[in-house]
């Protein structure tokens, strides 16, 4: 992993371009660099989201597009045309095309179906992953969870459930989602082992939690590396206590190299004899670097089984603020 922009913009020359346009601004991030570079690729594919809230972003995304490559060479397509991503992929992979990938804005449940694609079509992948300056909920709402000493027990659990209730981020409401292509293999009357990402909010771990029996469970305490968002890995703990209160395991991971977490949950597999013992189930709801340590994880064994836990609403207005670094992931 790196952050050359200039390293990136020679391999895309006549390489194509997968980007997505959601409604964050950090979303453009890559494109803005690739076109200050002057990189030439072969083609752009630009993916959308349904939402009058995407359609600054889509409107950016074509307009810049145009200026990496002729308008006839920028396809747009669907986030939910699988089918029609499958067949550019092929395309690209006919024409033996270099491959960069945006993963800022693409969902968790498109974006590992996605990385299998490439993955499966043996193209040589470069993925590009931009931070956010700032994220949501800040320090500032984070502290007011926080119990004061006058406070009592039932003053603590009704601001939390206040917190789980705002507007921030996502909604509480969450329901379960089978990854494509990830449907792993689970054996009748075999205990089964869960690994889940910890969010800040509690609804989308409860969900997983909620819908499936487990005999064994660890929970993922995603932990940034940036000096300015290190508050954040204690942080979590607070809308997820009795979680981690229940839990006999919980594990701190590094939110930034995918290797951190593909180390770590290929070790966990391996050790004594767990891939015999558990059948294995996976929810990667952390940062998207741990994500993608989760699909190489999974993309490799296939018995095991991905879900996620997706929130009905996303709020835009308070998700994430600005751009921070741009980084690119070379060794895949």
């Amino acid at each position: 992993m790196h952050s050359d922009i200039t390293r990136l913009a020679s391999f895309a020359q006549d390489a194509g371009i997968i980007l997505c346009a959601g409604f964050e601004e950090r979303i453009l991030r890559s494109l803005e660099l690739l076109i200050e570079s002057g990189a030439k690729p072969a083609n752009v594919l630009a993916l959308s989201y349904a939402g009058e809230e995407n359609t600054p972003n889509l409107e950016r995304l074509r307009e810049g597009a145009t200026k990496l490559c002729s308008a006839s060479y920028c396809l747009e397509l669907s986030v939910s045309d699988l089918e029609g991503i499958s067949r550019h992929i092929d395309r690209l992979r006919r024409e033996k095309r270099r491959v960069i990938i945006d993963v800022t804005g693409i969902s968790r449940v498109l974006m590992l179906p996605l990385l299998s694609l490439l993955y499966d079509a043996q193209l040589d992948v470069r993925l590009v992953y931009t931070e956010a300056q700032d994220y949501y909920p800040t320090k500032a709402k984070v502290d007011l969870l926080t119990k004061a000493d006058d406070e009592t027990s039932e003053e603590a659990f009704l601001r939390l459930n206040e917190f789980e209730l705002d507007e921030t981020l996502y909604s509480a409401d969450c329901k379960i989602e089978e990854v494509r292509g990830f449907s792993g293999r689970l054996l009748p009357n075999y205990p089964l082992l869960l690994v889940a990402f910890l969010t800040f909010k509690r609804g989308r771990v409860g969900a997983v939690l909620d819908a499936f029996e487990t005999n064994r469970r660890i929970l993922i305490k995603g932990m940034p590396v940036r000096d300015d968002l290190k508050w954040r890995g204690h942080a979590i703990e607070i809308p997820n206590f009795d979680w981690i209160g229940d839990s006999q395991e919980v594990v701190e991971l590094e939110t930034l190299d995918w290797r951190v977490t593909y180390d770590y949950l290929s070790k966990l597999y391996d050790d004594n004899n767990n891939r015999y013992k558990y059948n294995f189930l996976l929810a990667p709801l952390g940062s998207k670097m741990q994500t993608v340590g989760a699909w190489r994880f999974a993309r490799e064994r296939p018995d095991v089984k991905v879900v996620s836990s997706t929130p009905q609403k996303l709020f835009h207005e308070r998700f994430s603020v600005g751009f921070g670094q741009t980084f690119v992931v070379d060794d895949l």
